[in-house]
C-alpha cells in the first residue's frame, strides 16, 4: 500500500526560473505562487534564491514546480538554507522516467497553466495532489525524517542549452499571502 502525506502537510508551487552556469560558478531564481493541497486558498508567493559552484557552461529559463512535504506552515522554512548537488542538463533529449510518468499525467500542462493563469481549479490540485504524493513514496519520504521537505523539479518545456555538475547553496523566502 502507498504511503500518502497528510495534504494539510503538503505544498505545491508553481515558479518560472532562470538560471546560468559559467565555468565554475552560476545562480539560479525562481518565483512564483505555492498553495496548501487540502486548502488550496492557502495561497503564497515564494523564492528560491540559489548559486552553484562546479563544472559548466550554459543558461537557461522555464518552468518548475516545487512541493512542500512534512509542513503544516510555510513559516516554519522561511529562510531556510538548502544544500545539494545538481547535474543540469538543458537539451533536446530523453525525458527521465519521473517526467514521462508527469507527462502523462498532464502535469506540466498543468504547471504551465497554473503559472500563466495564476490560479488553479480543483482538477488542477486533484493532479497536484497525485504527483506529490507519487513523489513521496518515490523518495520514501515516509521512512526519513519528519522535518520539511523541499522537492523542486523543472518541466521539460524550457529554452536554454546548459551542462552542469554543481554543488548548490540557496535560500527558500516566504513572501506575502496571496488574497485573490
Amino acid at each position: 500500500m502507498a504511503n500518502l502525506s497528510d495534504p494539510r502537510n503538503m505544498w505545491c508551487g508553481v515558479a518560472e526560473k532562470v538560471g546560468f552556469t559559467a565555468v565554475v560558478s552560476g545562480y539560479e531564481y525562481s518565483s512564483g505562487e505555492m498553495q496548501n493541497l487540502l486548502h488550496p486558498n492557502w495561497n503564497y508567493k515564494f523564492s528560491i534564491h540559489s548559486y552553484r559552484v562546479g563544472l559548466g557552461l550554459g543558461a537557461g529559463v522555464g518552468n518548475s514546480v516545487v512541493f512542500v512535504f512534512n509542513c503544516g506552515s510555510l513559516g516554519m522554512i522561511d529562510g531556510t538554507v538548502m544544500e545539494d548537488w545538481a547535474l543540469n542538463v538543458s537539451a533536446i533529449g530523453k525525458a527521465t522516467a519521473i517526467c514521462k510518468f508527469f507527462m502523462n499525467m498532464k502535469l506540466w500542462a498543468t504547471v504551465a497553466k497554473i503559472a500563466k493563469a495564476a490560479k488553479s481549479t480543483a482538477e488542477d490540485v486533484d493532479r497536484l495532489r497525485l504527483a506529490a504524493n507519487y513523489l513521496y513514496n518515490c523518495f520514501d519520504l515516509q521512512g526519513k525524517d519528519t522535518g520539511p521537505k523541499i522537492f523542486a523539479l523543472d518541466s521539460p518545456y524550457g529554452v536554454g542549452l546548459e551542462l552542469s555538475l554543481v554543488a548548490l547553496a540557496g535560500n527558500f523566502y516566504l513572501g506575502d499571502m496571496n488574497t485573490k
